[in-house]
């Protein structure tokens, strides 16, 4: 019996992949924040301006929803069963210091999610704003992963539209799909997610401290995708 599952990888069902394959979500704000937190600083202190600096801050999320949803990423609608992976949002703030005081920061989010919908993005940047008003909020910049067994949060309501005019209603959360589906809606789950995301800015925002940048190399298990099933129970990557 196949079992959709969420992942943070394209390897939603259990023939597909072992503990060893599965991606350890290698977002690019992980990478930035153990660079700048864990290894040696790349830059003397006392080679920049007097009061010039940076302080860096990071904090993880856990975005995987409680109850069942419409798995993203391909043209049929898949309904979760079950969670192979928590998915997650890790944020990372910078803020420099020039002369003696914070200029404008930058926070940077990786989601494991497909893409990152311009209404999941604004709801994320009010949540913020609730949250931390005295960060500007046009400076977040929010990325997704690509999965393509996370929640789908998009609508379509040009679909909506067209069936309506052939006497098919169906409701606007379920506009993508053109049938109502028992899982968590898409603006639902935006709503959850943009919640867990804000606070993880929060608590990034809120532990910043003292950093540099410095360079670094290391190695990522990511796990295979497009991967196929034979009829005789076999799988190939393509």
């Amino acid at each position: 019996m196949r079992i959709l599952r969420l992942s943070k990888t394209n390897e939603s069902l259990r023939f597909q992949s072992s503990r060893e394959s599965r991606c350890i979500s290698t977002s690019a704000a992980w990478l930035l924040a153990a660079l700048v937190l864990l290894s040696p600083v790349a830059f003397a202190q006392d080679a920049l301006p007097d009061g010039a600096g940076l302080r860096i801050g990071w904090a993880t999320s856990d975005i995987t929803p409680d109850g069942p949803v419409v798995l993203t990423g391909f043209s049929r609608a898949r309904i979760s069963e079950d969670v192979m992976d928590p998915i997650t949002a890790t944020a990372l703030v910078l803020e420099p210091i020039e002369n003696g005081a914070a200029a404008d920061a930058v926070v940077m989010v990786s989601c494991d999610l497909i893409m990152i919908s311009g209404e999941l993005r604004d709801r994320v940047r009010a949540r913020v704003g609730e949250l931390v008003p005295e960060l500007n909020a046009t400076s977040i910049i929010v990325n997704g992963t690509h999965t393509h067994v996370g929640p789908e949060f998009r609508t379509t309501p040009d679909i909506a539209e067209m069936l309506a005019e052939h006497g098919v209603d169906v409701p606007h959360e379920w506009s993508r799909w053109g049938i109502a589906l028992d899982a968590m809606t898409p603006p639902e789950y935006v709503e959850f997610a943009a919640g867990r995301i804000a606070e993880a800015i929060a608590r990034a925002w809120e532990g910043r401290a003292p950093g540099g940048v410095s360079f670094g190399l290391s190695h990522a298990v990511v796990g295979g995708n497009r991967i196929t099933r034979y009829a005789d129970g076999s799988s190939r990557m393509y």
